[in-house]
């Protein structure tokens, strides 16, 4: 079993007698200090990114004697929590990968496990005696696998990707003729890598019912050549906009869509009909290629459907940009994108 910081402490004289190296000296003052450092294994990310966190620990701790300040040894003990932030909306932006012992990636022999213990909190779980800190050095505590979220879940634009890690409050103990209690934090970020998509022959179609009390419809068909990767466990955003504003935004949250058959995936919602949104959505997915048809419904396309709307729709990370001019027609309004 391993020794505690107080045994450790306790047979300093006679572990250290051993090497010929004298105890640690007798102070009349130390201080428990130290920081998180949190790495990212990448510059930049995309949507659905998968990509190494490595979380470290420095420590600064000192202790003061008549002849000044040296540094000391430190014990780091109990939970070590890294926050995951982009969107102030949006909970979380990315998902923790299990991959290796515990969760963990890699990690110390005193962390445990790497666990999601919130939809936005990474816990990096150590065993009771702690991680034994060395007089001004930096431990590697552990690498954790993350997967950033897909596009649609932050409303069609990326965020940045922060990481906030905190000890316990009084996690970091430095021992000499007393203990010092302390705290460690650190923190950084990724800057996002947008995506693009191209939409082959998409047209889009906006039909009045002819009934004020009925929402209209908006049809999007067309066949995606960036998309088969889309799947139940991604999202789905669909804007359309006016020079006068947003016409109507509807959002499916992962896990909405559903698998039907190998290849096909579909969510439908006879509701919107008569309430509006997301009506349905169907798509066939092949290694090449991505074909599907999307409607939506609003009772704000009457009075708002203009010449030169704009749509906005994205399918987990592949996002399909489109501006007028529309063609007025009998029932509504069309657009074709080449």
């Amino acid at each position: 079993m391993a020794m505690s910081y107080r045994r450790r402490v306790a047979g300093c004289a006679a572990v250290v007698a051993l090497a010929f190296v004298p105890c640690a000296r007798s102070a009349w003052a130390v201080q428990a200090s130290g920081a998180l450092i949190v790495e990212p294994g990448v510059l930049g990310f995309g949507p659905e990114a998968e990509f190494l966190l490595r979380i470290s620990a420095r420590n600064t701790s000192t202790a003061t004697a008549d002849e000044g300040a040296h540094p000391v040894p430190a014990v780091l003990q109990g939970d070590v929590r890294v926050t995951l932030s982009g969107r102030t909306d949006v909970i979380g932006c990315a998902d923790l990968v299990p991959s290796g012992p515990g969760g963990c990636a890699a990690s110390d022999p005193s962390v445990t496990e790497c666990r999601l213990t919130a939809p936005d909190v990474v816990t990096l779980v150590l065993d009771a005696d702690g991680v034994l800190l060395p007089a001004e050095q930096t431990v590697p505590l552990a690498t954790v696998k993350l997967r950033v979220f897909d596009l649609a879940t932050f409303g069609g634009a990326l965020p940045f990707c922060r990481f906030n890690a905190a000890t316990e409050p009084f996690g970091l103990s430095a021992c000499q003729t007393g203990c010092a209690l302390g705290g460690m934090l650190g923190a950084s970020l990724v800057v996002p890598v947008l995506p693009s998509g191209q939409c082959s022959g998409c047209r889009y179609e906006v039909r009045f019912v002819g009934d004020a009390e009925t929402p209209d419809k908006l049809i999007v068909t067309g066949r995606l050549e960036a998309a088969s990767s889309f799947g139940p466990g991604n999202a789905l955003l669909v804007e359309l906009d006016s020079p006068g504003g947003e016409i109507f935004s509807f959002f499916l949250p992962r896990g909405s869509v559903t698998q039907e058959g190998a290849n096909v995936l579909v969510y439908r919602d006879a509701r919107a009909r008569e309430v509006g949104g997301i009506g349905l959505v169907r798509m066939r997915l092949t290694e090449s290629r991505t074909s599907f048809r999307l409607e939506a419904f609003s009772a704000d396309l009457a009075e708002r459907a203009a010449a030169d709307m704009s749509s906005d729709i994205v399918f987990g990370s592949v996002q399909l940009l489109a501006e007028g001019p529309w063609t007025r027609t009998r029932t509504g309004w069309r657009l074709v994108t080449r």
